[in-house]
Parts: structure tokens; C-alpha cells; sequence
């Protein structure tokens, strides 16, 4: 595949890139829009220098908190575990601290004024737009 162009012929020159509207460690998300259609997309930039596809899993086999694990018997399902809990019923909780198990189970819903606090215009454009919160002009 040729650099900077998706398997359908499309590359970065075939978008305005609008603004960033999201970010990650090793990804951007750029709000873009579509020279050609006007059709608005979020579009994610990796640094390829982050991605260590190269090294894949040997970097977790790498990493100082599992330098005692033997991967070779892991492999062969020969690892014995450090523990093994006992499992009385399906949905026990026996093996979970009694502070947790004992409190209350609450919801938490998001915060309507929150969400229509939101500036939702960023999204207008999409293909999918959750019609509870559209704005009236979008209808």
C-alpha cells in the first residue's frame, strides 16, 4: 500500500483536516472533511514510532513485571498458578474484600445538564448523529 493512501484510493490529500478532537499517547483524532462528498469523519493519526508492531508480544514477554514468567511453559499450559481461587457458585463473591461486596449499588447515569452542555456541532455532518440530542436546525 502506498504511503498515506487507504486501500480505496483515498489519502490525506483528499481531506481538509478540520481540527484535533481527540488525542492519546500515541494517536490523534482529527475531525476531517471529505474534499470530493463534503462528508464530515474522524480520522486517527498514529505515530508509527510509538507502535511497536516489530516487537509485538516480545515486549510484554520484556517488560520487568513478568521477567519470572517461563513463556515456554506457559505456552504448553504447564504454569501452575500462584493462586487459584475457590469458586463456590457461578456468581460468588467470596473472593472479593467484604467492603466492596457490602456497599450499594448505585448508578451513575450521565449528568443530563452535562450533556446538553456539550458542544455537539463538532459531530454535525456524520453519518450517524443520535437523534435525542440533535439540535433542531439538524432535523
Amino acid at each position: 500500500m502506498e504511503s498515506g493512501k487507504a486501500s480505496s484510493g483515498l489519502g490525506l490529500e483528499d481531506f481538509d483536516l478540520l481540527r484535533v478532537i481527540g488525542r492519546g499517547s500515541y494517536v490523534k483524532v482529527l475531525l476531517v472533511q471529505q474534499k470530493e462528498s463534503n462528508h464530515m469523519y474522524a480520522m486517527k493519526a498514529v505515530k508509527k514510532e510509538r507502535v511497536t508492531i516489530d516487537q509485538g508480544f516480545a515486549d510484554v514477554q520484556e517488560h520487568p513485571l513478568f521477567q519470572n514468567v517461563d513463556w515456554d511453559m506457559m505456552e504448553q499450559k504447564q504454569v501452575v498458578p500462584p493462586f487459584k481461587p475457590n469458586i463456590s457458585e457461578q456468581f460468588s463473591l467470596d473472593n472479593f474484600d467484604p467492603e466492596f461486596n457490602n456497599q450499594p449499588v448505585r448508578l451513575t447515569p450521565d449528568d443530563n445538564d452535562m450533556v446538553w452542555e456539550l458542544d455537539r456541532y463538532e459531530f454535525a455532518g456524520f453519518e450517524y448523529i443520535n437523534r435525542l440530542t440533535m439540535y433542531e436546525e439538524w432535523v
